[in-house]
């Protein structure tokens, strides 16, 4: 399964797919001493050093995309900064980031930002992402949510694209192509994660997430207080 990681960072993001058992075949990041970095951790991944490089022709080698990541600046989102929000100049960097998801059609994105997203911008996020026929899932899980000593919230956005949708891409186009994810893990983690879709029921109590087939994170939950994450009002 490949992996491209945008905005990357040290690399955590693709140490995260390559456990998951997802091969990184592409990296977009600007800072010098992440990129010697990540030279060294992944020699066989292409480094782009401007994500404005990134495009369904640059990636053509490494179709299908079975996941695509990344946490888009958050400078001018975060509450420490001037609040320009999502059309900010660094913030806005979300524009490439669709781009590419729009010419590459990647299985699933994962997207990870500060919370003020969500007074900030995530309709931003999300809305493009339903257009082009993903399923999202907002949720904000911070670091206290997995035993961490500290809280550190985080915006995740979990997106999915069905299958019927990318084979009727494939066959209007021939682009974009996604393969099928073989490994059941990611769908595990959304079954366990996601809100149910219209016409399920559940039961949800406070401070829980509850799948649509009910959840070992609602166990979590209740077996740590302190740990609990919520879905994005």
């Amino acid at each position: 399964m490949n992996h491209v990681g945008l905005f990357e960072g040290s690399g955590i993001p693709s140490l995260c797919a390559q456990r998951a058992g997802m091969t990184t075949v592409a990296i977009a990041e600007n800072d010098p001493w992440c990129c010697y970095a990540l030279e060294r951790l992944y020699p066989g991944a292409k480094l782009f050093r401007d994500v404005h490089d990134v495009s369904a022709d640059a990636l053509r080698d490494f179709l299908p995309i079975h996941c695509l990541s990344g946490g888009f600046p958050c400078q001018d989102l975060s509450t420490a900064g001037r609040g320009a929000g999502i059309e900010g100049s660094r913030s806005g960097l979300w524009r490439e980031m669709f781009r590419i998801i729009r010419q590459t059609r990647p299985t699933w994105i994962v997207i990870e930002n500060v919370p003020a997203l969500k007074m900030r911008g995530s309709d931003r996020v999300i809305a493009p992402l339903e257009s082009i026929g993903y399923t999202v899932w907002p949720l904000v899980v911070g670091a206290w949510s997995v035993g961490a000593p500290h809280k550190r919230d985080r915006v995740w956005i979990v997106a999915h694209r069905p299958r019927e949708q990318r084979q009727e891409r494939t066959e209007r186009d021939g682009v974009g192509q996604c393969g099928e994810l073989g490994d059941t893990r990611l769908h595990g983690v959304a079954e366990r994660t996601r809100g149910p879709r219209r016409g399920e029921e559940r039961q949800q109590s406070s401070g829980e997430i509850v799948g649509s087939n009910g959840t070992e994170l609602a166990n979590a939950e209740r077996a740590e207080p302190r740990a609990r994450a919520r879905q994005v009002a």
